[in-house]
């Protein structure tokens, strides 16, 4: 039996689901119920939607949702000085810009009860978003903090869920295709000195 950690931080857990409304095509997941109108059939959005480039080109075309994620993603490394690469022409202290940011992506959403039709039709709360790139930002608000956050690969630039606070690679390729492109650079600057002095 495990023993509980005395120095281990309880954080609780309050699942809400990311929705938007159902578009042409899409399955539904359930039910919102506005007041004074009808029925709106409702899909999660889930961080595996995040997975897809094509999806989070939809999501975001300006591209700046991508670099909002870049800029949480420095921020939780601590990164101050990868964070001002991505608000320039902004004023303030990165974490005041991102703040804006979602502030201003978030304006438009609302808190709602909606009918879980994959769970036997059980009510569950939500955050309902207007379009898909609400439903981004609200991903990411979600993940803000905590182990498992989001980055974006430095070597293939995809995105992906991090196992760990400080993993700059989605997969162990990624890692090592990286490590072999710096040995080969250190490698060619290597045998540049060596001729220059050979000269």
């Amino acid at each position: 039996m495990k023993r509980a950690n005395p120095n281990e931080a309880i954080t609780p857990h309050f699942d809400i689901s990311i929705l938007v409304p159902c578009e042409r095509g899409w399955e539904s997941d359930g039910t919102v119920y506005d007041p004074g109108r009808r029925p709106v059939a409702v899909a999660r959005v889930d961080a595996e939607d995040l997975k897809d480039e094509w999806l989070l080109k939809k999501f975001d075309p300006q591209g700046t949702l991508i670099t909002d994620f870049a800029l949480a993603d420095a921020l939780e490394r601590g990164d101050e000085e990868r964070a001002r690469k991505f608000i320039s022409g902004s004023v303030g202290q990165p974490e005041d810009v991102l703040a804006r940011r979602i502030t201003d992506a978030l304006k438009e959403t609302r808190f709602v009860i909606w009918r879980d039709e994959s769970a036997g039709n059980k009510l569950r709360p939500g955050i309902l978003c207007e379009n898909a790139r609400q439903a981004a930002y609200a991903l990411l608000v979600e993940h803000l903090g905590r182990p498992g956050n989001w980055s974006r690969c430095q070597k293939c630039q995809k995105f992906f869920q991090k196992r760990r606070a400080w993993q700059p690679y989605c997969s162990s390729r990624c890692r090592i295709n990286a490590a072999m492109k710096r040995y080969r650079e250190r490698k060619a600057e290597l045998q540049r000195r060596k001729r220059r002095a050979k000269r």
